[in-house]
């Protein structure tokens, strides 16, 4: 319960409102880690920035979830995603050798940006991700581009689709009032 006090007849109780136990701290751990390197891995130049979707994401997995239900349930849309589970008594140091021995190769992919953490008792969770950026309208343009040659290039020769025969035939064209329906 919360600590009570009487001032002139009104109650206060104070509430703490300081963030989860050693989160932050564990964020600044895995950033250092990076920082220095591990194993024979190079230094990383890019620290992991702290996010609540993967906090509750590492949550959902502490509860039971997998790694791409809690993701999903989170809201979190991640190009990439792996998860850290560890037990250790030994506090934050042993969090950091745990870490940087069999968690390395994890720890210092430079494609990963972000981290959530969830702590219970001697057990920490840790979601790292890659968020999935959707493409610019430039990539976008350069894809369609690129399927349509291939396209073309397949129509250019006769092939086989099971029992039945096509031959070669024409190329197609880009239609703007067709992209724009799709």
């Amino acid at each position: 319960m919360y600590p009570k006090f009487i001032i002139g007849g009104a109650i206060v109780v104070i509430l703490s409102v300081a963030p989860a136990r050693g989160v932050a701290d564990l964020v600044d751990i895995v950033n250092s880690i990076r920082s220095q390197g591990c194993a024979e891995l190079p230094a990383v130049d890019q620290p992991l920035r702290a996010r609540a979707q993967l906090e509750e994401a590492a949550r959902r997995i502490a509860h039971g979830d997998g790694l791409e239900t809690a993701t999903s349930e989170s809201g979190y849309r991640a190009r990439k995603s792996t998860s850290i589970r560890i037990r250790t008594a030994n506090g934050d140091n042993g969090m950091a050798q745990i870490l940087a021995q069999r968690f390395c190769s994890i720890v210092m992919d430079k494609s990963l940006r972000e981290m959530g953490v969830f702590r219970r008792g001697d057990e920490t969770w840790m979601v790292l991700a890659t968020p999935l950026s959707p493409p610019t309208e430039e990539d976008a343009a350069t894809a369609g581009q690129r399927v349509l040659e291939l396209i073309n290039e397949a129509r250019l020769h006769a092939r086989r689709c099971g029992r039945k025969k096509f031959d070669a035939t024409t190329r197609l064209r880009h239609a703007a009032a067709l992209e724009h329906a799709a």
